[in-house]
């Protein structure tokens, strides 16, 4: 109805009067275009990102690998980007794939954020991170792990999950500096063992688990038990973190 209207002024003679018409129209799909955008986000990547999360959670790959699959093919890909770069980086983490994990990371955390979907990308720019500030801290590059958690620290948007990964990450320094902190390492881990155990998942358990057991630490074997050992080693986890970083596991 409104091209109709705006074609038969100036039809008639009259190009003024198509104007604030036209104007109209522009301001219509201004204001169409977005929702459209994220409800076609809403209605296509949020499902999927939902089902992949699960899916990692139980170890099932191929499902997640099914999913980024279809989202690459999605015309409006550019929209999950960021999505689509964090599920990447969590399973080349998972595959102990450290380089690869942090180069998508990276492309997680440069990727665009349109504003209507801000809020949704800002908590998962947090979790990336929090995971990258972990990747850093196994390949040994501190400086990394203080930017990220700087970058956490106050965030409104950083979940349990961002916050632990990121305080496993100073734990993991803290372990690799030797004997002069060991006591403050000591101290981290009764201060964030609920936060530790209670909010990570999947790979990240198993590395909380392996800090957090009875002898981790020099001048504390009078408490570790063959239970214990026993139970960590039946952790899917513990040939994962054995791969990655042996330091941290016993032999």
């Amino acid at each position: 109805m409104l091209f109709t209207s705006a074609g038969l002024a100036v039809a008639g003679g009259d190009p003024g009067a198509a104007l604030p018409v036209l104007s109209l129209v522009t301001l219509v799909l201004l204001g169409v275009a977005p929702l459209a955008l994220v409800l076609a986000h809403d209605w296509r990547v949020t499902p999927q990102v939902h089902r992949a999360v699960a899916a990692l959670q139980v170890g099932d790959e191929a499902t997640v690998r099914g999913i980024l699959d279809r989202l690459a093919r999605w015309p409006w890909r550019r929209l999950a980007s960021s999505t689509v770069s964090y599920l990447e980086a969590t399973m080349a983490f998972r595959a102990g794939d450290l380089a690869r994990s942090r180069r998508e990371l990276d492309a997680t955390l440069a990727a665009p954020a349109p504003w209507l979907l801000r809020p949704g990308i800002l908590v998962l720019r947090a979790v990336a991170h929090g995971l990258r500030a972990l990747v850093a801290a196994l390949q040994g590059d501190v400086a990394q792990v203080s930017a990220d958690e700087k970058a956490l620290d106050g965030n409104p948007d950083a979940q349990p999950e961002a916050l632990a990964m990121v305080e496993l990450a100073r734990a993991v320094v803290m372990l690799r500096a030797g004997g002069s902190r060991h006591a403050e390492l000591q101290r981290h881990l009764d201060r964030h063992r609920s936060l530790l155990l209670g909010a990570s998942l999947g790979r990240t358990r198993a590395l909380a688990r392996a800090l957090l057991r009875p002898g981790v630490l020099p001048g504390h074997d009078a408490y570790r038990s063959a239970a214990g050992e026993g139970e960590l080693a039946s952790d899917p986890g513990t040939a994962w973190l054995r791969r990655i970083a042996p330091d941290l596991v016993p032999l």
